[in-house]
């Protein structure tokens, strides 16, 4: 209550400094236009304001001070405050000390030494100036509540109404307040409740005020208001009515379906509807609703349902009920089976079923048990779609129904035509986005299943997966190509075109490693033997099979056409850049390289150090290194990147010119992941690892180093003050003691099987990348813990920074 108070209190502060003029700073010309198009102006005229109305000057520039306010021009001269019309005519006379206005309840307020009175938008006297203060004046409801000489006063209209208030409450259409130690409520000036009850509220958590708190202002216009004496209530309208009479424990307000809900003695309990004032007394076991069309009443043990205007709609004779609200029919349970009925009762679905569970996917199917088999049923016509034989019936994606017997599994569509037989072991669909296509597994082989629901390439395929990208990204539901690597039997690798299941890239490759699909044209890395080339989808050499390596990491998209972008490749043992179309731009003369940049720079190294050279081979420094990390942009918008240098265990910063920006730092080159799938396969390696070093080696591997906190202490992403904080020796120790816990307690062969980690969900599951607040994320579709709360916080949301994937597990 504390918290709400206070807000309270800053609320209408901030609205009162808000209306004091001389808090007002005059902000130059400006035109306002009303919602009903009229535009007014303030200009000035040597050191005078004045007004324009649609252009006309209406309001001489002789004024001080000038301001736009409800349709007119709210004036100051000669310390003196009035107001003037749209035609330039005084409406409240420019006499007055101070004059303010209020938005809310569109009154002004004037003062004349030290006294206030109020005027409404046209200018008509609502009270005169004579009050020390003036708490709340409204023209809608004629209310107003005065301050004089510490005592509050009610006014409705210019009248004042007798009496000794406090814990004033205003509403839209009346007043509450305490009188005599009691409360009642005022509408138009008369008193509709008498002012005996020890409460007054709308709805049932409303609490009394507390506290120096004069008045508070809740703007709605109740219909109802629910009252207590000695510890019952009762309800009253507006007009003065008691509509629930004064005898209940509780009365709970629910405002959003306007229904009143009583408990009487032994806890039974009646209703009260508010739109259609139907009363239902006290005798009800239960009553409750889940939307805003019906009413579950219980009584007797039995269940029927009421619509909001009190017509029965299903007789109390039901040991269930649940309404489904896309059909406005209705899952019942009589005599412990269960069935379906519509809203004029009639029977649907006979109540014979063990079970019956909601439509699927707003149709007019439903799921149901029956001698322990479940089948799918026909609403309209109670007609069997899918016959009551299978152990389990799942809704597989939108388009298919996953049914289950002895073990193996088939799928039907949502029409109850069969689309393969029951006879695999699962389904794997495909992540890329649009994707239609499915692939049924039977004894660890694949077919496909196409869009069509047409059975191709059966058992003929061992793997299904996706390519890392340019970026070494696995991220299908970013491809414009939509092709998927698949092995077949023999071992070879190909792709298929997932909108018509045909292959696109034959399966006659030993590896397909990478892909760049930037349009139209789409280019794949393949390996034949040991010897790497370029193909395109149509399956056209770009690049013949003479290479070693290739890859297509860090490409530059500011490239004029798709032929020049250059990459890596690797001839014999040395390493150079070539381009699309297979030219030689850097000659193969470096024992190692790697490309750092997406502007063509590279790191090179011949003997013991690295150079960095650029596009054309040259080097843009002749400072040789240790190591050199990716180059990454200053900030999110710039051009400017630059790049962490390491020599002899000292550390500086150099730009993509090759000029050096900081003087060298102790600092160690981050050891880690390049591709989040390493990662795991290495986490995998680790927990199987006898030697629980290998646990703090990967620890260090996946936790922040310094190298790498330097890049997080100026990341855009909305955790960077917690990067600020991060000891990379605490983090490390941390995690090492959470994967050695993990491993002994629940990885371990030597740990019970019921108890035991189900590695599937580490190894079958495949992780994407994502971008988020511009940081690069894992992302997964499905089992998004890894089956472990551990592993949740180790692995979900890790982040890749400068090229390397770490944990985020520091941020718990």
């Amino acid at each position: 209550m504390k918290s709400k108070l206070s807000f309270f209190v800053l609320a209408l502060f901030s609205i009162i400094q808000a209306q004091v003029p001389d808090g007002t700073k005059y902000l130059g010309d400006k035109e306002v236009v009303p919602p009903g198009g009229d535009s007014f102006r303030v200009f000035t005229e040597g050191n005078k304001k004045g007004g324009k109305f649609n252009n006309v000057v209406v309001v001489e520039p002789v004024y001080d001070y000038i301001n736009t306010v409800n349709s007119g021009f709210l004036v100051k001269k000669d310390k003196k405050f009035g107001f003037l019309d749209k035609q330039g005519n005084f409406i409240i006379p420019l006499e007055n000390d101070s004059l303010y206005y209020s938005y809310a309840d569109e009154f002004f307020t004037a003062v004349k030494k030290s006294k206030k009175g109020s005027f409404d938008k046209s200018g008509k006297l609502m009270l005169p100036i004579k009050f020390d203060d003036i708490l709340y004046s409204s023209a809608a409801n004629s209310y107003s509540i005065v301050k004089e000489k510490e005592k509050i006063g009610i006014y409705f209209k210019d009248k004042e109404i007798k009496g000794d208030f406090s814990q004033i409450t205003v509403y839209n259409n009346g007043i509450k307040a305490l009188k005599d130690g009691k409360y009642g409520l005022l509408i138009d000036g008369r008193t509709v409740i008498p002012f005996e009850y020890e409460d007054i509220n709308y709805k049932s958590d409303e609490k009394p005020l507390k506290g120096n708190l004069e008045y508070s202002q809740i703007r709605f216009a109740p219909r109802n208001f629910i009252v207590s004496k000695d510890g019952k209530f009762g309800v009253y309208d507006t007009n003065g009515k008691m509509v629930i009479p004064m005898e209940y424990k509780t009365i709970r307000y629910d405002e959003h379906r306007r229904l009143y809900f009583l408990t009487h003695e032994q806890n039974l309990q009646g209703l009260y509807i508010e739109n259609s004032k139907v009363y239902l007394k006290p005798e009800y076991q239960a009553i409750h609703t889940d939307g805003t069309s019906y009413i579950t009443l219980k009584k007797n043990n039995k269940y029927g349902l009421i619509n909001y205007k009190g017509v029965e709609v299903l007789p109390m004779i039901y040991e269930e009920t649940l309404y489904q609200s896309t059909n406005s029919n209705f899952k019942v349970k009589k005599d412990g089976k269960y069935g379906w009925v519509n809203a004029d009762g009639s029977v649907l679905v006979p109540a014979i079923y063990d079970k019956l569970d909601n439509f699927y996917d707003k149709s007019s199917f439903t799921k149901g048990l029956l001698d322990g088999k479940y089948g799918i049923l026909s609403i309209a016509n109670n007609e069997i779609i899918i016959p009551f034989q299978f152990d389990e019936i799942y809704e597989y994606y939108d388009r298919y129904l996953l049914v289950e017997k002895d073990k193996k599994r088939g799928l039907y569509d949502t029409n109850g035509k069969k689309i393969t037989e029951v006879s695999y072991d699962g389904f794997k669909r495909s992540d890329t986005e649009g994707s239609q296509m499915i692939f049924p597994m039977k004894d660890k082989f694949y077919s496909v299943l196409d869009k069509n629901g047409n059975l191709k390439y059966q058992n003929e395929i061992i793997n299904v997966s996706y390519l890392h990208n340019e970026n070494y990204w696995l991220a299908p539901y970013r491809s414009k190509i939509q092709a998927i690597l698949i092995q077949k039997k023999d071992g070879k690798y190909g792709l298929l075109d997932e909108n018509t299941a045909e292959m696109i890239v034959p399966a006659v490759y030993d590896e397909i490693t990478q892909k760049y699909d930037p349009g139209e044209t789409a280019y794949f890395i393949v390996k034949q033997g040991k010897k790497y080339g370029i193909v395109n989808q149509e399956h056209q050499i770009i690049v013949p099979m003479d290479y070693s390596f290739i890859d297509f990491f860090n490409l530059d998209y500011l490239a004029k056409h798709e032929k020049d972008l250059q990459f890596i490749a690797k001839k014999g043992e040395k390493f150079g850049v070539i381009n699309l179309k297979n030219e030689t731009i850097i000659p193969f003369q470096y024992n190692e390289m790697s490309k750092i940049s997406n502007t063509n720079l590279y790191k090179a190294k011949k003997d013991k150090l690295f150079s960095i050279i650029n596009g054309s081979g040259k080097p843009i420094s002749n400072e040789l290194f240790d190591q050199v990390a990716n180059f990454e942009r200053v900030n999110e918008y710039g051009e400017e990147r630059i790049a962490l240098t390491f020599k002899e265990g000292k550390m500086r910063i150099i730009d993509d010119n090759g000029n050096f920006k900081t003087q060298p730092v102790s600092m160690k080159p981050h050891k880690g992941f390049a591709k989040f799938d390493d990662l795991k396969m290495e986490l995998i390696k680790v927990l199987d690892n006898p030697d629980d070093n290998a646990l703090l080696e990967f620890a260090e591997k996946i936790t922040p180093s310094e190298h790498l906190v330097y890049f997080l202490k100026n990341y855009p992403n909305k955790m960077r003050d917690e990067f600020k904080y991060i000891s990379p020796e605490y983090e490390i120790q941390k995690i090492y003691e959470g994967l050695l816990k993990f491993k002994h307690s629940e990885w371990s062969d030597k740990i019970p099987e019921e108890y035991r980690y189900n590695r599937s969900h580490l190894i079958n599951v495949m992780d994407y990348m994502t971008i988020k607040e511009g940081v690069v994320m894992n992302k997964r579709t499905t089992d998004w813990d890894y089956g472990s709360r551990f592993l949740e916080k180790l692995l979900r949301n890790s982040i890749k920074i400068n090229g390397f994937w770490v944990s985020t597990y520091f941020a718990y």
